[in-house]
């Protein structure tokens, strides 16, 4: 029964060692390739700008709307993608931004867009959002 036991101790030495060295050699893939994703997300990121400008606009609370009462009109417009008309009784003016979401603009959607940067943010780099 020793002899056995030395030859099932050996063979699970030998395959704990064939078993060490596909972990090692899987991590050094991992490592490479985890690189190379950061590599080419930058690389997008940097294609698309490295200063990105997005505007949302909120909707008109309920307390907004009472306290307005039948005066209030609607001062904002959207006359197409990346582009806020703002109106008042004064003056109008247009502002050109990469990127708006309107009052009916979801959470989702908002993720959606920064989500890249929030990726680049886990790998390093700075970005600002408020």
């Amino acid at each position: 029964i020793p002899a056995i036991a030395k030859d099932v101790a050996a063979q699970l030495v030998a395959r704990c060692g064939g078993v060490e060295r596909d972990l090692a050699e899987a991590k050094r893939k991992y490592h490479k390739e985890l690189a190379e994703r950061k590599r080419l997300h930058n690389l997008v990121q940097e294609l698309r700008g490295n200063i990105r400008v997005f505007c949302r606009v909120r909707p008109v609370s309920p307390r907004e709307r009472e306290n307005a009462g039948a005066e209030m009109t609607q001062c904002v417009e959207f006359p197409d993608d990346g582009s806020l008309h703002v109106k008042s009784s004064k003056k109008e003016k247009t502002f050109e931004y990469d990127q708006v979401f309107t009052t009916d603009s979801t959470q989702k959607a908002v993720y959606t867009e920064i989500s890249d940067l929030v990726t680049s943010v886990l790998d390093g780099f700075n970005v600002c959002i408020f």
